[in-house]
Order: C-alpha cells, then sequence, then structure tokens
C-alpha cells in the first residue's frame, strides 16, 4: 500500500512524525519506505522506458523479418517471371511499365491486406486504434516497396536475349 501525504517543506523531515503518527492509530503499522513522489515516478519512468525500449527492438526484428521475407517473395517472383520480362521488352514494353506489370499483382495483395487490417481495427476497437494500424500499414508498404527495389532492378538489367536463352 501507498500514502501520499503533502508538507511544507522537505517531506524527509516530516517523515519521522510520520511514523509516529501511524504507531499511535495502529501500533502493528510500519513505515518502511518513506520517498518524495517525484523519486516514485522516477522508477515508474525507468520501468516504462525499459518497455518502450524491449517493444521498440522487439518490432525491429519483426519488421527486419517482414522485410526479408517480401524481399525473398519479389526475387522468387522475378526469377519465375524472366523469361516473360524479356519478351515483353524485346517487343518494345518499357522496362519500368513491365515491372510494375509484374509487381502490381503482389502490392494490390499487401494493399487488401493493410485495407483489412483498417476496418478489422475499426469494428474491434470502435477506431480507437485506427491510427496506429494506419501507421504500420503505411510502414509495411514502405518496407514492401524497399523491397521490390532489388528483385526490379535485377530483373530490368536482364538483357532480352539473355531472358530467351534461359530457358
Amino acid at each position: 500500500m501507498r500514502l501520499a501525504v503533502q508538507t511544507r517543506g522537505d517531506p524527509l523531515l516530516f517523515a519521522s512524525r510520520l511514523r509516529s503518527i501511524a504507531t499511535e492509530v495502529d501500533p502493528t503499522l510500519q513505515l518502511h519506505e518513506i520517498i518524495r513522489l517525484d523519486q516514485v515516478a522516477m522508477a515508474d519512468l525507468r520501468f516504462y522506458r525499459l518497455l518502450f525500449w524491449m517493444t521498440a527492438m522487439l518490432m525491429a526484428v519483426v519488421l527486419l523479418l517482414s522485410l526479408t521475407g517480401i524481399y525473398a517473395f519479389f526475387s522468387f517472383i522475378a526469377s519465375q517471371r524472366t523469361r516473360e520480362m524479356g519478351i515483353r521488352v524485346a517487343l518494345g514494353g518499357q522496362p519500368w511499365h513491365v515491372a510494375v506489370a509484374m509487381f502490381r499483382s503482389p502490392m494490390t495483395n499487401i494493399g487488401l491486406g493493410i485495407l483489412v487490417g483498417l476496418v478489422l481495427a475499426i469494428g474491434i476497437s470502435g477506431g480507437d486504434g485506427v491510427g496506429l494500424v494506419l501507421m504500420y500499414g503505411c510502414v509495411i508498404l514502405a518496407i514492401s516497396s524497399l523491397a521490390t527495389l532489388g528483385p526490379v532492378r535485377r530483373a530490368l538489367r536482364i538483357q532480352p536475349t539473355e531472358a530467351l536463352r534461359a530457358e
């Protein structure tokens, strides 16, 4: 149990008087630790700071794993569709248009996933967590976009003749 007492001057000087008052009220009542209120707040602040950093580190690991998985997925798509990209470029398609066409479907799936998450957040929490889900969705969308850059650049560097010879 905690007791908060407001005093004039230094509260630690009032500690002995507070102990004697507590003993008069109930002889079995003992006050073990008397500290100032700002010291209590600092102890709580240290706990919350530790909790924040642990959560931040966990989120960093989750985002790194997400980036790795999305990169692997897009690399797989690019390697499976190399021949198609080569044919499209050989027929006169602009390389960036071909790349956008290739990765439109997976990026649409990611966008739909974010949209479903937003709808669920609105339905479950009544709109309380929408900002957090929206922020998380933006981060995932940014990570997905960054993860596509490597496979797209690698696929665009392939010459059409090399892509056709690969099969």
